[in-house]
Parts: C-alpha cells; sequence; structure tokens
C-alpha cells in the first residue's frame, strides 16, 4: 500500500521536471546567437512503477529527469566539413588567382606584353627606314628595354607573390596545431565530466570541440572518429558469457585524421611543422620554400604530409597548388646508373670513346663524363680521384617527359627522386639529337649510389621537382621562360648574321644577367662559349666554304643557335637499336639559353650603351659583296618577321604568348571563383539545415516555454490540491 503522501511526491517529481526544461530553454534563449551552439533539451522517462497489492496493480512514481543533451545531426556535420574544405582550398585560390591575373592585365593605365611587344615592332619598323639614324636605333632600345623590364618585373611580383603564400603556409600550420592542440584538451575535459555519470554530457565542451572541427575543416579535409570505451572486465566476460552485458567506462577516444594520417589521438596531437626545401623544385622558384611534414620523434618522425590525395581539399591545399603548381611539367624519366666511370688518359683518338675494360668498367676520356674511378698513366685504377667530391652518375634516356630545350625547367642544382629515395645533383647536361630534341639528361650527383641500392634505381621512375596538377605560380614562370628563349634565339641568330656601323660582326642583343653578380660585365651573351653551338648563321660546305642554293644566294643555317648534335651512330645492344650522338651537350652551368627567364633577360649592356653596335644590314659576305651601309632592307625584314611568325610560341605567333596566358590565368579565376561561390552556397545551404536540427528557434523555444509553464503550474495545482485534502484530512481524524 502506498503512502497517503505519496501523491506529493509525483507532483513534485514534475516540478521538478519542468523547471529543469524551463531552465534549459532559458539557456537555449540565452545563446541565440551563440556561434556553435547546440540547442539542448530535457530527456525525461516515466518513473519505475511501485507494484501494489490492489486490484490495479501497480502505481506508477512520476517522471525521471534524466539528462539534458544537445541536438546535433553528426550527418550534416560531415556534410559541412567535406564542403567547407572544398569553400576554403577555391576562395585560397580565387584570392591569388586575382592578383596573378592583374599582373597580366594589358590596358592604357598599366601597359602590358601585348602593347610593349607592337611598340617594339612599330620602333624596329621606324629603323628599317632610318638605318643610320642613332636616335631611332636608341628609340627602339629603349622600347625593347621597356619589354625586358615588364618580363623582369612580372618575374618578380610572381616571385614576391610565393614568398608570400609560402609565409601563409607556415602561418596556417601553426593554426592547425593549435586548433589540434585545443581538441587534445577538450576531449580529456569532457571525459573528465562524463565519466562521472552515464547521464553526465559535457554538451557546452562537445559545442567547443565540432567548432574547432568546423574551423580545422578550412583548413584541410578532417576525417573524425568516436569509440565508446568499454569497461574491459565486463568485455572479458562477455566474450565467455552472452548473457552478459558489457558496460561502457563513460569515456570515448576521439580522433582527427588528415590525409588518412592521425592529427588527433585523443588526448594528445601530433604536430606538423615546416621544413625549408634543400632544394628547389622549379628554376624559378625563390629560396627558402618550405614543406609540410610531421614533426620528428612523433607517431610519423618527419613523414611529408600527404596533401595532394585525391580527397584532399582546404586552404592548405590550396595554397601548396598555387605555390607549386607546374601543370606538371616536371622531369620525368627512366634512370639509367653509369656507375662506376674511369677516366683514361689517351690520345685526341680515344676522346668521348666509351668502352669497358676487363674488369666491365666504363671508361672515357671526356672530362663531362668522369666519374668515381680513374686509370692513371701505368693504366692502374685510382679510387675516388676526386675524394669526398667524388659522384655517381644517373641519366635519364627513356620516356622523358621534357625535350624542348626552351622548357627545360629543373633548377641548375637539385634533387632526383628514384623509388622514393633522394639523391641530391650538383650538376646536369642535357644532350640533343641532330634536329635539337632533347634525348638524355645526365646529372652529376653530390653522393655516390651504393652497390645495395643500385638495383632499387637503375629501371625505375626518376622524378626532378614535383608535378601539381595547376597553373601555379611555377606555370607562369615557365611558359614566359620559354617563350623569351624562342623569341631571343630567334632574334639574336639574325642580329649576330648581320653586321653594325662599324662593320663589325652582330652579337647577341638579347642576354641574361649573371644574377650572382650585379654587374654589366657579368651578363650571358651566348656568343659561342659553347662549342657545340653552331654560331654561323649560313651553311658552309665541307671545304669551308659557303653553300648556295640555285639563285647563288648562301644557304640561311636553320640550327645556328640552337644546341643540337654534329652527328650520330646506331648500334644494336641485346637486339635493340641504340643511337648515340655526338656533340650537342647542354650544360646546366654553361652559358647557354636554359640561364635565360623572364627574371634574367635585358639587352645586352653594350648595344645599350652604344646603339650603333644594333645589326641593321646583312654582312657583307651575304650572296656575293654586299657594300657596308644602312640601305639593306632584307635584315630589318628578317627581324620584323618574328611578329607574325607562327613558330615563336606553342599556340603561334608572339602575340599569342600573352593571350595564352592571359586565358589561361582568367579561365583558371573564373573557375575559382564560380567554384567559391558554388560550394559557399552550398554551405549556406547545409548549414541552414544544420541549424534546422541544432539550432535556437526563438518561436520555438518560446512555444515550449508556455507549455512548460502551464505543466509547472498544473504540477503546482495537484501539490496545492493535495495539501489541502491532507489539511482536511488532518483536522477532521487527528491524523
Amino acid at each position: 500500500m502506498t503512502s497517503t503522501f505519496f501523491g506529493l511526491g509525483i507532483a513534485a517529481s514534475g516540478l521538478n521536471s519542468y523547471q529543469a526544461k524551463m531552465n534549459t530553454t532559458a539557456n537555449n534563449v540565452s545563446n541565440l546567437e551563440t556561434d556553435g551552439y547546440s540547442r539542448q533539451q530535457v530527456n525525461v522517462s516515466s518513473s519505475v512503477s511501485l507494484r501494489s497489492y490492489t486490484p490495479y496493480g501497480s502505481i506508477s512514481t512520476g517522471v525521471s529527469t534524466d539528462s539534458v543533451t544537445r541536438i546535433r545531426d553528426e550527418y550534416y556535420n560531415v556534410k559541412y566539413w567535406e564542403n567547407q574544405s572544398n569553400y576554403g582550398k577555391t576562395e585560397i585560390k580565387e584570392y591569388y588567382m586575382k592578383q596573378i591575373e592583374d599582373y597580366y592585365t594589358d590596358n592604357a593605365t598599366n601597359p602590358g606584353f601585348s602593347t610593349l611587344y607592337a611598340k617594339m615592332f612599330n620602333a624596329l619598323d621606324t629603323v628599317k627606314d632610318n638605318a643610320g639614324d642613332d636616335t631611332k636605333r636608341a628609340q627602339f632600345i629603349s622600347d625593347a628595354t621597356q619589354l625586358t623590364d615588364y618580363f623582369n618585373s612580372t618575374s618578380q611580383n610572381l616571385k614576391t607573390l610565393q614568398s608570400d603564400v609560402n609565409d601563409q603556409i607556415k602561418d596556417t600550420v601553426d593554426q592547425i596545431n593549435s586548433i589540434a592542440k585545443k581538441i587534445s584538451v577538450l576531449n580529456k575535459q569532457i571525459n573528465l565530466i562524463e565519466t562521472q555519470s552515464k547521464n553526465m554530457h559535457a554538451n557546452e565542451l562537445r559545442d567547443q570541440r565540432d567548432l574547432l572541427i568546423d574551423q580545422l575543416s578550412q583548413y584541410v579535409t578532417v576525417d573524425t572518429e568516436e569509440v565508446k570505451v568499454r569497461d574491459t572486465r565486463t568485455s572479458k566476460l562477455a566474450k565467455l558469457d552472452h548473457n552478459v552485458e558489457e558496460i561502457y567506462t563513460g569515456a570515448t577516444t576521439y580522433t582527427v585524421k588528415i590525409g588518412g594520417q592521425v592529427l588527433v589521438d585523443n588526448y594528445d596531437y601530433n604536430p606538423l611543422q615546416v621544413k625549408t626545401r634543400d632544394n628547389k623544385y622549379n628554376q624559378s622558384d625563390i629560396d627558402g620554400l618550405y614543406d609540410v611534414t610531421w614533426a620528428k620523434n612523433g607517431r610519423y618522425n618527419g613523414q611529408t604530409l600527404n596533401l595532394f590525395g585525391t580527397n584532399m581539399g582546404g586552404k592548405l591545399r590550396g595554397l601548396l597548388e598555387i605555390r607549386d603548381g607546374n601543370d606538371e611539367e616536371n622531369l620525368t624519366g627512366i634512370a639509367e646508373l653509369i656507375s662506376p666511370q674511369v677516366y683514361v688518359k689517351g690520345t685526341a683518338d680515344q676522346a668521348k670513346a666509351k668502352e669497358k675494360d676487363g674488369d666491365g668498367n666504363l671508361y672515357t676520356d671526356d672530362p663531362s663524363l668522369v666519374g668515381q674511378i680513374v686509370k692513371d698513366e701505368n693504366g692502374a685504377i685510382v679510387e675516388n680521384p676526386k675524394g669526398a667530391e667524388s659522384a655517381s652518375v644517373l641519366r635519364l634516356s627513356e620516356n622523358i617527359s621534357i625535350t624542348d630545350q626552351d622548357r627545360m625547367n629543373m633548377p641548375e642544382e637539385g634533387a632526383i627522386y628514384v623509388n622514393n629515395h633522394k639523391y641530391e645533383y650538383k650538376s646536369f647536361t642535357a644532350q640533343t639529337d641532330e634536329t635539337g630534341k632533347i634525348v638524355s639528361y645526365t646529372f652529376e650527383l653530390k653522393n655516390p649510389i651504393s652497390q645495395k641500392e643500385i638495383g632499387n634505381v637503375a629501371g625505375k621512375k626518376a622524378t626532378v621537382g614535383s608535378s601539381v596538377d595547376f597553373k601555379g605560380i611555377p606555370y607562369y614562370q615557365n611558359e614566359m621562360n620559354a617563350f623569351l628563349r624562342t623569341f631571343s634565339r630567334e632574334f639574336n641568330k639574325i642580329q649576330k648574321s648581320g653586321q653594325d656601323a662599324n662593320g663589325d660582326a652582330g652579337r647577341s642583343f638579347f642576354v641574361a644577367k649573371n644574377e650572382s653578380q650585379n654587374s654589366d660585365e657579368t651578363e650571358l651573351d651566348f656568343t659561342g662559349s659553347d662549342s657545340l653551338v653552331d654560331n654561323d648563321y649560313y651553311v658552309k660546305n665541307d671545304d669551308g666554304t659557303y653553300k648556295t642554293d640555285s639563285d647563288g644566294k648562301q644557304v640561311v643555317n636553320t640550327k645556328c643557335e640552337t644546341l643540337h648534335a654534329t652527328g650520330s651512330t646506331t648500334t644494336t645492344v641485346d637486339g635493340k637499336e641504340v643511337t648515340s650522338y655526338t656533340g650537342g651537350v647542354i650544360n646546366g652551368s654553361a652559358d647557354s639559353y636554359y640561364k635565360l627567364t623572364a627574371s634574367s633577360i635585358e639587352i645586352a649592356s653594350a648595344v645599350r650603351k652604344s646603339p650603333n653596335l644594333f645589326s641593321t644590314t646583312i654582312n657583307k659576305t651575304y650572296n656575293g659583296n654586299k657594300d657596308l651601309g644602312y640601305d639593306s632592307y632584307d635584315l630589318m625584314q628578317q627581324m620584323l618577321n618574328l611578329e607574325d611568325k607562327t613558330t615563336l610560341y606553342k599556340d603561334g605567333t608572339g602575340d599569342k604568348f600573352l593571350q595564352r596566358i592571359y586565358a589561361d590565368v582568367t579561365v583558371d579565376t573564373q573557375e575559382s571563383t564560380q567554384f567559391t561561390k558554388n560550394y559557399e552556397s552550398i554551405q549556406k545551404s547545409i548549414d541552414n539545415q544544420r541549424k534546422s536540427v541544432s539550432g535556437v528557434d526563438q518561436d520555438e523555444e518560446a512555444m515550449n516555454l508556455v507549455k512548460y509553464q502551464n505543466a509547472y503550474n498544473l504540477s503546482a495545482k495537484v501539490i496545492s490540491t493535495l495539501a489541502e485534502m491532507y489539511d482536511q484530512l488532518i483536522l477532521r481524524t487527528g491524523v
């Protein structure tokens, strides 16, 4: 039988329950504008009934206030984080692509390439009609200087931008580490609260953690997992007896992964770090670029963060694409080891011969091919003649990705990656065939490759630099370099075929500054320092005389100014034809057109100082006996024809260069802008859906408040009614 006062306890449970609901409603309303706050609700259940020896059998005991939990849909969380990372990537790319777009703008206020290019040729046309006028020559040289200054400035702007992006990468890594640390601290605080009781929920702390994940997803794509911690004792018993129910401790383990690697591991986190690259990836890269790696002595101990996975996004990925994007135009090929090599002192006819001695060692008299082993005058092998500087040689001769000498973009010193191993090189050479196409690259490595590593290198794919499928800063630098090398070579070829006002042979007009020495005297003028360059503008017969066509005119040498092999030999090796070439070697450290870049191009200082050194007339040996003078249009017309020459750039004429570049940057900018708008729209939609579940709705809370108030008043009315009944009972019965 229940107590006479049993009803008071039931009514009191109702008061307590609705008091809790009104307090929770007040908390929701108070946090209406709180960022990241999730609406909370009170969870109640019917109290356990009491057994009663009455006809109705049991008596309910009221309501039990179990817990206060937040309302959150994890599905919308995941969708929000996925979209947030895409939004972060495109937003940052849009920001920087707009800056790159500004560098190539061409208008009246900011004259760009097309304006300056046309202006230079207009001035050249004026010189054609006034070849003897030094003032006209000087004006042309001034206009040409404006064009080179434009490329110098644009290249420097891109380098400055690359530096800014590099700094932001470091700041982003710092932000990621800061967020990761906060999450690990929150994980511990959450477990401290929730392990006190099974009904304890650290709602506010969980909101803070989700808000941090919201922030983190801007920088990188995140993947989270929360697992309940089992009581080990009951787990063991449950395995033995299926009737035993496992008990959970109330604690959870919470992990956050980026790129498949663990950033936050419950109470710990694995910090990231930036590491300055030992080597450049691209020829025009600035020094000091960062690689993002995991901190040493941690879980991943210095491993590179995998940011270029298929599903990776975030600002960090976008920053790396802007800074390193080369449209996948880096050097790749199949590695071949030339090690060891032997230097043999011999006669001239032994020079450049490659044979094998009795021990199978390669030997040669070509100093450019010297490796680790040298034979002395007695034929004895001298080990490591270069001492600590000795190096093995690695060659790429199959499946080469860059065969156009004007598109070479690897740094003079750098690193080759083969089979996930890094090998630094201190110099390289490239060999061309008779057409000027590159057929092989040879790299002198800083350190010898050990015998046990040879099997892991030979025949494997080798890579110089990184391959990033985006048109970022390196791409635009490389495109400018390629155009300028082609144009400068063609222009210089014509200039060097003619003669100046003094009757002297022409010289290179477009040259490269020696960026290691700030002096006009150290310019790279490509005047034949490399004997393998054919510098004669006309084709010669075997007897040294000039070849003439059917009209008696000397035949122009199309290979002039272009590195090409002078001969070739084809042999059969293991049933396969192998062609070796004589000459045609581009040395990365020599004064070749490889050294001419957008940042280094200039007008030869001698020509700038003395306009009469600009060639305006055909060399007097041309077609017999041309007298020295300024009345010949032939040479000038050849230079003017370059404006409309369709082979200066991959898409056609020189003017197509800007059109292509501007189209690339504009398309990529518009694409980033459009994607940013799309992701922003999707983000708002997902956020609205998420808020429809977890957000605080003031109208809904107002209705709840009225409902809970009425229920509270009814419970209070029950107590008041019961009190009157008990008063009467006591007064009348004396109980």
